[in-house]
């Protein structure tokens, strides 16, 4: 396990800072090497549908760190968490998938960066009486890593809820996502 000290938070705007992994770092041109967004997002437009953001076919693969096949165990545990505690949204340009928990799960966040060596973790934090990691998958690892899991997995007989919050994000998003899409099967 990866030994970090704690960044101070101050007070007013908290500025998230990578924690290393065992990955290799993506290209300096990739958009995961940024900082979260902060929680003000325009809305964006866009003349695509949501038909566009549905992956009917698997996505090629693009990652510098390669993701391995996850087990139905692997894929549940994934599901479940960002069922119950996954954020998704995007910062007004791309779309992203937060998931914020207590710094006690440190453990499961460090089997998801292994799972996804793309994403980044954050953390840990300690401000306002809190104690906590954040996890994220946005842009291009998020379209190719992880979204092809939630929209074969989240469905509305599942979660209504979170389903609707997928679908949201792929609407909202759907003009980024088929460029990415079209990217990876160049």
């Amino acid at each position: 396990m990866v030994s970090t000290r704690p960044q101070p938070m101050p007070s007013s705007a908290p500025e998230p800072q990578p924690m290393p992994s065992s990955a290799p770092e993506p290209p300096p041109s990739s958009s995961t090497s940024e900082p979260p967004p902060s929680s003000s997002t325009p809305e964006p437009t866009s003349s695509t549908t949501p038909e566009q953001c549905s992956s009917a076919t698997p996505e090629p693969t693009l990652s510098p760190a390669p993701v391995r096949p996850l087990s139905d165990f692997d894929r549940g545990v994934v599901v479940g968490l960002l069922i119950g505690e996954g954020s998704f949204g995007g910062d007004g340009k791309q779309p992203q998938v937060t998931l914020r928990m207590h710094t006690r799960h440190e453990a499961l966040f460090h089997w998801l960066v292994e799972r996804f060596p793309d994403s980044r973790l954050y953390g840990p934090y300690h401000h306002g009486g809190r104690s906590y990691f954040q996890w994220m998958a946005r842009g291009r690892t998020l379209v190719r890593d992880v979204l092809p899991l939630l929209q074969d997995e989240i469905h509305a007989d599942l979660d209504g809820h979170a389903a609707d919050r997928l679908r949201r994000m792929c609407e909202r998003y759907a003009g980024f996502i088929a460029r990415e899409r079209a990217r990876a099967e160049r």
